[in-house]
Parts: structure tokens; C-alpha cells; sequence
């Protein structure tokens, strides 16, 4: 092996000209190690590169005829193969010591076409060749890394980005980042994405786990909530260990802690600004309930004087018929005005109550008997299923009434051509369940979420005022009960009720106006 100065230089410029190009960790290597074995005339060389925080890789080329293989060993198989690294010595292998600072370190190791090949001058020039390729591998490192780390940025500003749009939901941000996330990989084009939050998976095009599947937890006020997935569809060299550097994990991890600051960032933003509008909510049904108050105090004086007095001109025999259905109409519709104002009363809280121990069926029972007439009429089934053992609550009979009344009068409007309503009642542990379902029209998610919006109704003009359930909803609440609504469009609906049960010491019959 007979290397001049000229050879030499050649040499350097070629493998620091490898370093500036944008080239892979496995091509790296196959450049520089293709350009030594040219150079030297070596059978074979291998390089062993341990990088911060990485286990060893060792990368060999070797000459076949005319060709050269280039192929990756496993560490402990090379050790066992050929020992352990020895100082670089004439007549042998010589193991190059390799110097890389952030980039690692490890070794060079020249196997000579015949025995004896080595003298002291030219494992000198081996050494000095070794040099110039720890230069070129730091080089090529730093580059490497900024641009994995503009990669990385870029990613993380698209994140952010998706994540600043306030009008988007949590599946439609997550289902964009996905897109982006694999643009911060070191194969971008080979990658692919999974996040998986909430029970809900969300994937980039071609994902599929495989052993070189990478994972990061993301966590949410301090809690694990979620998976981030990166992976390579197509195999890559060994060479490129998956998941590749120990910088990338470490960018990975980076990104997903990034991901789980912005969504718990995301989630408080929306529950601050569902605050704000519960908030905003409150204050107008508070003033609504205040307005409704005034109105109904100012309207039930004179509509009581026209009701009265309707109702008396109707009283007289002698009455034309003309005259006689228009006083009915006073009538019908001074009633139903009466009806507003009253749940107008109710609204604004105005209305006295009085509690006592109630018994539910009993009260089920007297609250659907108003409209049992027209069951017939508007042929509709009815079915009733009563627990024995359902126990008292403590309540206000007449609102019970009004909450069952409005629930079974929904019922009856929601079926248009015939239909089946069945009541259930039943005891819950601590809590009596009272049911109410239809096989009327149901309702789409849009409207369920609007049905306790005082003054918001679906009805017909002349058919409701918009105000049942928000009374109903009022009444449930002031008992300490929960309502729940299910309904499904073409299908039906079913109204939930679930009040307390009275204490022992409710069950005397004793009442009292409730402050």
C-alpha cells in the first residue's frame, strides 16, 4: 500500500465532501468506507460507532471479485468473531481508534488483502486517514442534527397551529396533527403516525405497527391519557437502528411532551370557554327568569278580569251562537295564556312550595290522567309498568304532576300516526327511577342539546310555548334529581327521571314551605 500526499489530499476532499451532503447514517458510511477501501487496498474494513446514549453499530464492507458488500453485525457478534478492539500493531488487522465528540465513538478496523501487509508507515497514514473521517463523521453529525432539529420545529409549529384554530373539535386537531407528524422523522418519507387519546385511534396514511415502531406516552395533567406512534412502512438498513439515533427518540419524546402541553392547553381553553358561555347563559336566564316574573305579575290581573268575566257572559241562556263560540274562544285562549303565566311564575321562582311525602306511582298516575282520553283518539298504546317498592320522595305533589304531565303530553305530540308510550317506575338504590318512552319521531343531537332552552320549541304555533322542559328540568333539579334524555330520529325517545328517596322521618305526611 503506497499512499502519496497527493492520493491523501484527494482522499480528504472526497470523504469532508461526503459530510456536506445530505445523506443518511447508513450512506455516510458506505461512502467513506467505499472510499477507503479504494484507497487502502484493503480485503475488508469495518466500522464500530457508539453513539451517545446508543448501542454500538458496526458496519463492514468487504471486496467480492470485482464488487464490494456492504453489510451491518451485530456488536456482540463481532466481538465474539474477532475480539475486542487492540492497539494498531504491524503485521495484523489494525484496529484505528475513531474520535468523533457528539457523534460518538469507536473504531476502524483494516484487515489487509495478505499477511503482513502492515508496515509502521502506513497504519501511520491509516491513522492519520482515521482523523480526517472523525472530522468528516463530526461534521456530518452537526448537520445532520440541525436539520433533523428544523424538521422537528417545523412539525411542532404545525401542531401548533392546528391547535390554535378555536372553532375545531379534539377529533378533527388530533386527526390533522396525525398528518403532519411523520414530516419529523428522520425517514419522512418511509414514516407514518398513530395518536391514540380519549379511546379514539387516529393514523396517518399507511400506518402499520412493526418492530421498528417507536411510542410516547402522552400525558395530560399529569396523567397518562394517550400513545404517539412513529414507524417505518418500508425497511430501512439496520444501519439506521429504529428507531435511528438516540437523538431522534429523544425528539420524539420532545414531541409528545410538546403535543401533551398543547392538548391540555386546548382542553382548558375550551372548558374556560364553556365557563364563560354557562356563565353568560346564567346571567340571561336569570334576568329571563326576573323579566318572566314582572310580565306574568303585570299580565295575571287583567287576564284573570277577562277570563272571569268570559266566563260569565258564557253563563247567559240567551246568547246568540255566534256570539256564544266567540266567548268560548275568550275563554280557551285566556286559559292558555293563564297556563304561560303560571309556568312564567314558575320560571322566575315565584311560585310557593309545598313538600310532603308523595307517592310516586300515585303521582304518575294523577298526572297522565288529564290527557288519558285522548289516547283513543290519537291511537296510542299505553303501558304501564309500576314497582311495587318504588317508596315515597319528599316533593311538592303538584310540581311531581306538572314534571309527569309535560313528559306524557311530549310523548303524546311527538307520535303522529299512532304509537306506544310506556311508563316505568322502579327503586335504584338510594334514588327512585321514574321512565317515560315513545315510539313518536325522536330527535337529532342538535335538537336534544337545545330542549331545556327556555322558549325554544319544535312545536307547532298554538302547541307549546317552548317553556315545558326548562320548568321540568327546574322542578327535577330543585328536588335533587337528575334528568336524562334519549332519543334517536324514526326511532323515539326516552325521558329518564331520578329523584331521591324520602328519609324514614319524610313519611309522617308532615309538610312545609320550602325557603
Amino acid at each position: 500500500m503506497k499512499i502519496s500526499d497527493k492520493d491523501f489530499s484527494a482522499l480528504t476532499s472526497l470523504v469532508l465532501d461526503a459530510a456536506s451532503q445530505a445523506l443518511s447514517k447508513s450512506e455516510f458510511f458506505k461512502r467513506i468506507l467505499g472510499l477507503l477501501i479504494d484507497c487502502t487496498g484493503c480485503s475488508a474494513i469495518r466500522a464500530g460507532l457508539t453513539a451517545p446514549g446508543n448501542s454500538t453499530c458496526v458496519m463492514a464492507v468487504e471486496r467480492q471479485g470485482n464488487s464490494l458488500r456492504f453489510f451491518f453485525k451485530d456488536v456482540e457478534t463481532t466481538l465474539r468473531e474477532e475480539g475486542a478492539p487492540a492497539a494498531a500493531r504491524p503485521g495484523f488487522a489494525a484496529w484505528i481508534p475513531l474520535e468523533a465528540r457528539e457523534a460518538g465513538s469507536g473504531y476502524l478496523r483494516f484487515e489487509p488483502e495478505a499477511p503482513d501487509a502492515f508496515r509502521r508507515e502506513e497504519i501511520e497514514f491509516l491513522e492519520r486517514a482515521v482523523r480526517v473521517v472523525s472530522s468528516a463523521l463530526f461534521q456530518w453529525h452537526t448537520a445532520w442534527s440541525l436539520r433533523e432539529r428544523v424538521k422537528e420545529l417545523t412539525c411542532l409549529h404545525g401542531i401548533a397551529d392546528i391547535l390554535d384554530a378555536p372553532e375545531k373539535t379534539l377529533e378533527e386537531v388530533l386527526g390533522e396533527i396525525v398528518e403532519i407528524l411523520p414530516g419529523g422523522r428522520m425517514h419522512a418519507d418511509k414514516a407514518s403516525a398513530a395518536i391514540s387519546f380519549g379511546g379514539r385511534s387516529y393514523t396517518s396514511k399507511g400506518f402499520e405497527r412493526s418492530p421498528r415502531t417507536q411510542t410516547a406516552e402522552i400525558v395530560v395533567k399529569g396523567q397518562p391519557t394517550g400513545l404517539l406512534e412513529w414507524t417505518c412502512g418500508e425497511t430501512v438498513d439496520e444501519g439506521e437502528e429504529a428507531p435511528c439515533f438516540s437523538e431522534e427518540r429523544e425528539s420524539l419524546n420532545r414531541i409528545a411532551r410538546e403535543l401533551s402541553l398543547r392538548i391540555e392547553r386546548w382542553l382548558v381553553r375550551k372548558q374556560q370557554q364553556e365557563i364563560r358561555e354557562l356563565m353568560r347563559h346564567s346571567n340571561r336566564l336569570s334576568v329571563m327568569g326576573q323579566l318572566a316574573a314582572a310580565v306574568a305579575h303585570e299580565l295575571n290581573e287583567p287576564l284573570t278580569s277577562i277570563l272571569g268575566f268570559a266566563q260569565l257572559a258564557s253563563k247567559n241562556p240567551r246568547l246568540p251562537i255566534q256570539v256564544a263560540s266567540d266567548l268560548h274562544k275568550i275563554v280557551a285562549t285566556s286559559l292558555h295564556a293563564r297556563e304561560i303565566v303560571r309556568k312564567l311564575l314558575m320560571y322566575g321562582g315565584k311560585m310557593p312550595q309545598r313538600e310532603s311525602a308523595v307517592d310516586v306511582n300515585k303521582a304518575v298516575r294523577e298526572g297522565i290522567g288529564f290527557f288519558t282520553h285522548r289516547l283513543s283518539r290519537d291511537r296510542i298504546e299505553l303501558e304501564l309498568d309500576f314497582s311495587d317498592d318504588v317508596g315515597d320522595i319528599r316533593a311538592d305533589p303538584g310540581q311531581l304532576r306538572q314534571v309527569v304531565a309535560n313528559l306524557f303530553l311530549n310523548a303524546m305530540q311527538a307520535i303522529a300516526k299512532g304509537g306506544t308510550i310506556t311508563i316505568r317506575t322502579a327503586r335504584s338504590g338510594s334514588d327512585v327511577l321514574m321512565s317515560i318512552r315513545d315510539t313518536g319521531c325522536g330527535m337529532s343531537p342538535e335538537i336534544q342539546d337545545k330542549i331545556f332552552i327556555p322558549f325554544f320549541t319544535t312545536k307547532k304555533p298554538h302547541r307549546g310555548t317552548g317553556l315545558g322542559l326548562s320548568v321540568v328540568l327546574d322542578i327535577v333539579k330543585g328536588m335533587g334529581g337528575a334528568i336524562r334524555v334519549d332519543s334517536e330520529p324514526g326511532i323515539g325517545t326516552r325521558v329518564e327521571v331520578r329523584l331521591p328517596v324520602a328519609p324514614p322521618s319524610a313519611g309522617n305526611g308532615r309538610s312545609g314551605a320550602r325557603q
